[in-house]
């Protein structure tokens, strides 16, 4: 499951709210249709790219999380629980108009955080959705031409970027989050 954040660059948040405009004027909507070739193409190879990074990201994710829900059920280990997540982070292009010099955080335009804890289950039980069902096309809308990857749907539909916005993108950076938990009781203290 992805949880979805659109990230705005501070500049734009600090100029909406000096405007009092940010809430009441939607940004404009850019269709599919109205994209040029080269924009298409983009979309087109920002796709591939996310189908790369799930096709190394998940057999990866998938093993960490087999050994951590071992570990988890290992009475001997003090692991009680844990947390896995992939976070990726959507760049714009150097060349892009709103490309901030002074401050890479501005510069990523969206981030989405996917858990993979039960990756591993997912699989055994015949996964035919999300990340790593490399055989499902996820695309919104089929028009029997183009395959789409979990991670471009999950950027296309789920998330408030336009497709104007999604070509834009440049670079697609990938963290993978590993929080490894323990819990202790206060009444076993003596």
């Amino acid at each position: 499951m992805a949880n979805i954040r659109t990230i705005r660059s501070a500049k734009e948040i600090r100029a909406a709210r000096r405007s009092d405009r940010y809430d009441r004027e939607p940004r404009v909507y850019v269709h599919i249709d109205q994209l040029t070739a080269n924009e298409r193409s983009a979309l087109v190879t920002l796709n591939k790219l996310l189908t790369s990074v799930e096709i190394k990201y998940h057999p990866m994710a998938t093993k960490i999380a087999k050994e951590l829900s071992a570990r988890k059920f290992d009475e001997s280990d003090w692991l009680d629980d844990y947390e896995l997540e992939l976070e990726l982070y959507f760049i714009l292009s150097e060349s892009d108009p709103a490309w901030d010099d002074e401050d890479d955080e501005n510069n990523s335009i969206a981030t989405l955080s996917i858990n993979c804890k039960d990756t591993h289950l997912e699989i055994d039980r015949g996964l035919d959705w999300g990340m790593g069902a490399f055989h499902t096309n996820h695309i919104e809308f089929p028009n029997g031409e183009e395959h789409h990857c979990y991670l471009y749907h999950c950027l296309s539909s789920q998330c408030s970027l336009n497709w104007g916005d999604i070509a834009r993108i440049a670079e697609v950076g990938v963290d993978v989050i590993i929080k490894e938990q323990s819990y202790l009781l206060v009444s076993n203290i003596t």
